[in-house]
């Protein structure tokens, strides 16, 4: 960090946290973003309000331009609904993945491996 740059507080306890508190977490412009959108895609299997969250998440342009190197924090997202396999989530998935560019849409059907968003299946997270 350089000097005069404010250090961030203690790590929140994200486990501890209600999916209302992880998406206004996830949301916010802080350093915190990423430990909360990961910590709803944890709670995907047994929450469908996580997975209502998490679809909207990924539609959201401040998420959508998060990068972590070439995958963007939409894109952990958008193949982790799609890794849940419900018909909600994969559901959720295909709308935020229409909202990407067509570059984008291509580059991450690439990282994926699939020809189409409908024929993406990545493992279970």
């Amino acid at each position: 960090m350089t000097p005069g740059t404010p250090q961030p507080g203690p790590a929140p306890e994200t486990g501890t946290m209600t999916v209302a508190e992880l998406d206004a977490l996830a949301r916010a412009r802080g350093p915190w973003r990423g430990k909360a959108v990961f910590a709803l895609i944890d709670r995907i299997p047994a929450d469908s309000d996580a997975v209502e969250s998490l679809g909207d998440l990924a539609r959201q342009p401040i998420v959508r331009a998060n990068r972590m190197h070439l995958v963007t924090l939409a894109w952990a997202v958008i193949q982790a609904l799609l890794a849940a396999g419900t018909p909600r989530s994969r559901e959720l998935a295909e709308r935020a993945f229409a909202e990407l560019s067509p570059a984008e849409q291509q580059d991450f059907l690439r990282y994926l491996k699939a020809p189409s968003i409908q024929a993406a299946n990545p493992p279970k997270p």
